[in-house]
């Protein structure tokens, strides 16, 4: 397949670049969750930090109608030096609770910034999945949501390769609140 020309701009088709492009058919599910977040009176103001696996949720909240009353940003810091200068220090490993927290602090903090004001919310995302060829170790989903209120995380269940699902290593919600605001 050749490529074809617009205007002064080369566009390259995914399979003229030999690419089997992942589904982005928005699931019934998260349409509804987006929809119903977007439609509020007050919708919030989310920004997302997202990397790894995680980055596959760009398009969902971003395909939704609505979302512009509500997304600030949604941002794929996915190499390894640019998450580290989005949390102001190189995690030890990338995919794990921790990393999630700190990628939804630093989400809410740049969504205060960007003038979501009470509305603000952070959502981090890092996760490892299934890929071609097959990775070894388990497929792993850390999610954190921060807000006014603390920060909630969820971690996924952990499959194994082949397929058998285990309990996460924590209850499903674990909520902290936010440290106390700095002195004046």
């Amino acid at each position: 397949m050749r490529p074809r020309r617009t205007s002064t701009r080369l566009v390259l088709t995914a399979a003229a670049l030999g690419v089997r492009a992942a589904s982005t058919a928005l699931p019934a599910d998260a349409l509804r969750l987006a929809s119903s977040l977007y439609m509020l009176s007050s919708p919030p103001q989310l920004v997302a930090l997202v990397t790894g696996g995680g980055a596959q949720l760009a398009p969902w909240p971003l395909a939704t109608p609505g979302a512009s009353n509500s997304i600030l940003e949604f941002s794929v810091p996915y190499a390894k030096a640019s998450l580290a200068a989005v949390l102001g220090h190189d995690p030890p490993q990338s995919v794990n609770a921790a990393v999630a927290e700190s990628m939804a602090e630093r989400a809410y903090e740049r969504s205060v910034a960007l003038g979501g004001g009470e509305r603000s919310v952070g959502l981090g995302c890092t996760a490892a999945l299934r890929s071609e060829p097959m990775r070894r170790g388990e497929h792993r989903c850390y999610i954190a949501v921060r807000s006014a209120a603390g920060v909630s995380g969820w971690p996924g269940a952990h499959t194994t390769s082949s397929g058998s699902a285990r309990p996460p290593p924590r209850p499903p919600w674990a909520t902290r609140q936010p440290p106390p605001p700095p002195a004046p």
